[in-house]
């Protein structure tokens, strides 16, 4: 884990938005995948399954480019996340799938 890698934000900013990898991209619980990527960009090594909801609230709204109310719309919007975020760490998740399914 030590070897240098693109983030998975900056693949998913330039592949899917053709955006600049420094630009920060605009969150909001529409998108959990882009912040599943992003929460994995900023915390690689945290435990997620001991991190509570409100935890991850937190470290959510966190985020930079997080533009979105502080409550999410559904309960199960953490959840979708927090599972997202634990594939991404896993190696799991295909940046081709997400892209053709949201």
């Amino acid at each position: 884990r030590q070897k240098r890698r693109r983030s998975l934000l900056s693949v998913l900013n330039i592949k899917q938005y053709g955006r600049d990898p420094g630009q920060i991209m605009r969150l909001t619980w529409s998108n959990q995948a882009d912040i599943a990527a992003a929460l994995h960009d900023a915390h690689p090594e945290m435990d997620r399954l001991s991190l509570p909801h409100n935890e991850l609230l937190r470290l959510i709204l966190a985020l930079p480019g997080f533009e979105d109310t502080s409550v999410p719309p559904l309960p199960a919007c953490l959840d979708h996340i927090l599972w997202t975020w634990m594939r991404m760490a896993h190696g799991e998740y295909q940046l081709e799938k997400r892209r053709r399914y949201s």
